[in-house]
């Protein structure tokens, strides 16, 4: 079975690896729109008053906590989801200097096409 998830938050997270604990063999994928790791948006005023640096707001310390998991982190954006097709339809955050983006090969359908918000 291919679990997709959307939201890397604290949620996403505890789901993808509430999933891969009963279901080893399944494939998990995870889109969430921020490029950076999965973080506590509580630990950002620690990170602002410069008590942890970025790498102490992660929510899992190892950089290769998903890929040991074998769960595919995608940054995307979710535009679509289509319950009765088993369907979700992702686009690509749109680069903050340019009005044009794609990917060579989709990973998830609909995922070269740019969200228009």
């Amino acid at each position: 079975m291919h679990h997709v998830i959307l939201g890397a938050g604290p949620a996403g997270v505890i789901a993808a690896e509430t999933i891969r604990k009963h279901a080893p063999n399944d494939t998990i994928t995870m889109v969430g729109d921020e490029k950076e790791p999965p973080y506590s948006r509580m630990a950002i005023p620690y990170l602002l008053m410069g008590n942890v640096g970025e790498r102490g707001t992660y929510l899992r310390k190892s950089l290769t906590h998903f890929d040991d998991l074998k769960v595919k982190m995608v940054h995307a954006q979710a535009s679509s989801v289509d319950a009765a097709a088993r369907t979700v339809t992702c686009c690509l955050p749109r680069p903050p200097r340019s009005r044009k983006c794609g990917v060579s090969r989709p990973l998830i359908p609909g995922l070269n096409r740019a969200c228009s918000a």
